[in-house]
């Protein structure tokens, strides 16, 4: 049995009867999904590959229940939301199970079997994916995005349809905008259309553009949810620039949407549906402002945390894409604006520098190719000296053209500024024979110590003292009259347990016997 949705009349209330019959059918949809999860791992995939009313429910479920942006309307009765919320648990159980090849050591299967059956049956399409993400993405979004990480895993055949999903999309879009009057490639050429359709497609009512918020929302919605949780889709998507498509629906529908708002449906009688719909059309923006940051972030995100595992050419790639997309989007400047509000542009573009600079470190340059990068500088600036200029490059991470551009402009950094503008260059061999002279001549027995700054950058100067230190006694006689030192082994030796305090009280145990000293001193 397939799930409906439960019809309302405009004022929000039940028609007499249908309340109770919509209970009685969820009431049968729940036994069914209850006994459906009960079986055998076996007899579950039986049910599914040769029973095809057993998918229709599920995605009669998905195509018809009530999204997050209208499920708070379930909500006013408990007796409907209870029962909705069960089969809303029991469905997702449903898709769970698809999406698992393996539950226990006698139920399973392999992974490409897995695969196979999902794809070949049509048991689990792109579509209902889409669907999955709409209706559980935001409340079980890790559980979502191991389904789907699953599934594109064991089939790689679901990115080509998904490719042409996105062209799909791509085409709903310039639907909508041919249906506000702000596209003129909505229909291909040869195309049969009614010339009716063209003079009034600009001509909304209140229902027409209310269909038409819900389907813009809905599929802003699907998208931001979907990239968000499957960072492959971003590349499909980005492969066929569906960002650049999706700036262009921005900047040029979404204002006329928020102006037909105010023409149709602003007005007394249909406030409560003006606010809904405006409200509708607050969380599409933010929707489709986050599936933009979604596919040019993933971009972003390759360059920065894929860096390891991407080679310099694949890393450059990524850099540009992400620059070439933020370039072709300067231009619109309703997008732009919103979408810098909420992802800072400058914080990426700076993130981005210091990628590049960490790229092009260069560790060092030597031979002919430092005495190439030193005779382009002398080309231009013939008076400087082959020490200077290397110092320069050293600096400037052996770019000439930077320490061209910084001489004459004079915008040298201090530390070169100060240095003989005419030092010569010093060899390689001469300079390693001059380090190893100079350490013979200063051989001591000193040498790496913990103050031999020939080998150390930081010695701690604390502990080094010029002159005669002043100790804490003034005197000899202050020294000795210092007993802290015995106080202190005194507390050492008791802790120790080492302390034989002596007892001087008089011991009067043989004072009763008769004996005097020299007695008990006499032998026997």
């Amino acid at each position: 049995m397939d799930y409906k949705p439960l019809p309302c009349l405009s004022d929000g209330s039940y028609p007499s009867g249908v309340k109770e019959d919509w209970l009685a059918r969820m009431d049968i949809i729940k036994t069914d999904l209850q006994w459906f999860l009960q079986l055998p791992y076996h007899r579950f995939w039986s049910q599914i590959v040769y029973q095809a009313d057993c998918m229709d429910m599920i995605n009669s479920f998905l195509v018809d229940a009530p999204p997050f942006y209208i499920v708070d309307e379930f909500r006013h009765d408990k007796e409907i939301w209870d029962i909705y919320f069960e089969i809303y648990k029991l469905v997702f159980c449903v898709l769970k199970r698809l999406g698992t090849h393996y539950e226990s050591e006698n139920n399973f299967m392999s992974p490409e079997l897995l695969g196979d059956l999902l794809y070949k049956n049509y048991i689990l399409t792109i579509p209902t994916l889409l669907d999955m993400c709409l209706l559980y993405g935001r409340d079980c979004q890790s559980d979502v995005a191991d389904i789907i990480s699953t599934i594109f895993t064991v089939q790689p055949a679901y990115f080509d349809d998904l490719q042409a999903t996105v062209a799909f999309i791509i085409k709903t879009l310039k639907f909508v905008e041919w249906k506000f009057g702000n596209s003129t490639d909505a229909v291909q050429h040869g195309d049969v259309i009614k010339l009716s359709s063209v003079i009034h497609r600009g001509a909304l009512d209140v229902a027409q553009f209310r269909d038409l918020v819900i389907h813009v929302l809905d599929t802003a919605a699907t998208l931001s949810i979907f990239l968000g949780i499957s960072q492959p889709a971003c590349e499909v998507f980005h492969h066929q620039l569906f960002e650049l498509r999706l700036v262009k629906f921005y900047e040029n529908t979404i204002p006329e949407m928020y102006m037909q708002l105010e023409k149709l449906v602003n007005k007394e009688d249909t406030q409560p549906l003006y606010v809904d719909l405006k409200h509708k059309l607050d969380i599409t923006r933010v929707e489709f402002l986050n599936t933009f940051r979604h596919i040019l972030g993933h971009c972003l995100n390759c360059s920065i945390e894929d860096k390891p595992s991407l080679s310099e050419m694949e890393r450059k790639k990524r850099v540009e894409d992400y620059m070439s997309v933020l370039t072709e989007c300067l231009s619109e400047k309703v997008f732009m604006r919103d979408y810098h509000k909420y992802f800072p542009v400058d914080v990426d573009l700076e993130l981005l520098s210091m990628v590049s600079q960490e790229n092009g470190k260069i560790d060092g340059v030597t031979g002919v190719q430092l005495d190439s990068l030193i005779t382009e500088v002398q080309d231009i600036l013939p008076h400087l000296g082959e020490g200077f200029i290397q110092k320069c490059l050293e600096y400037y991470n052996y770019s000439s053209e930077s320490v061209i551009h910084a001489l004459l402009e004079s915008s040298l950094a201090s530390s070169l500024a100060d240095l003989d503008q005419s030092l010569p260059r010093i060899p390689l061999e001469a300079e390693s024979k001059l380090d190893l002279l100079n350490s013979a001549e200063r051989s001591n027995v000193f040498d790496n110590d913990e103050f031999d700054i020939m080998t150390r950058d930081y010695v701690d100067t604390t502990r080094i003292h010029k002159g005669k230190r002043v100790g804490k006694h003034k005197d000899l006689a202050s020294m000795l009259n210092d007993k802290t030192h015995v106080t202190e082994l005194g507390e050492k030796f008791k802790q120790l347990g080492l302390i034989d305090v002596y007892e001087d009280e008089y011991d009067d145990t043989y004072d009763h016997v008769d004996i005097s000293v020299d007695e008990a001193c006499e032998p026997e």
